[in-house]
């Protein structure tokens, strides 16, 4: 998209994030247990049987039962956040997936579109074919495209204008006689 060059799904981030989240959700489950064990320990043998030990004793147990409470739905949280995570997780992927391949499939549709509707590329074509070399209008596209045409040979054409030995449908002397015609055909640079 444009303006958003930088958006795109990194699994290796995001599964060392997942970890994270399984280490939170442990060491908040951890802080629960705790907070019980503080809360049974309140026992009324430490604590005394006078009016204002017990209210502490009722105070502290309560206080620990609120935070046990508390991180019990912190974890449950966590763990809802989890599943939610792993769940976009794989949509991601698969929008990801389905974007490279409609991404594919558009850039095949055009270079497909464009060689064969292309005049400049049907003229050089003729060019190359009175040259004695025989190549294919797809082939003089892959080697100006690059990889983005689907085609295997790279660059028979191009190769064979500039002179080099070996490529597809160009024999050493078709490369030379291609070199010799391109450099003469060349524009000389101006000098003033």
């Amino acid at each position: 998209m444009t303006g958003h060059s930088g958006v795109q799904y990194d699994n290796d981030r995001q599964t060392a994030a997942a970890t994270k989240v399984v280490e939170t959700w442990d060491a908040v489950d951890g802080s629960r247990n705790g907070a019980n064990a503080l809360s049974a320990a309140q026992q009324s043998s430490f604590w005394g049987q006078e009016t204002g030990p017990v209210q502490m004793r009722t105070r502290a147990t309560d206080m620990f039962d609120t935070i046990s409470e508390l991180l019990t739905a912190e974890r449950d949280l966590i763990q809802e956040f989890e599943a939610y995570m792993h769940r976009a997780m794989k949509e991601f992927t698969g929008v990801e997936y389905a974007n490279a391949t409609a991404m594919k499939k558009i850039m095949s549709d055009t270079v497909g579109g464009f060689i064969a509707k292309s005049s400049a590329l049907a003229t050089m074509q003729g060019i190359y074919a009175r040259m004695g070399m025989k190549v294919s209008t797809a082939d003089i596209a892959q080697g100006f495209l690059g990889g983005a045409t689907n085609k295997t040979a790279a660059g028979a054409a191009l190769g064979a204008a500039v002179g080099l030995s070996g490529v597809r449908g160009a024999t050493t002397a078709d490369a030379q006689q291609a070199s010799s015609a391109t450099q003469t055909a060349a524009p000389k640079p101006s000098t003033y």
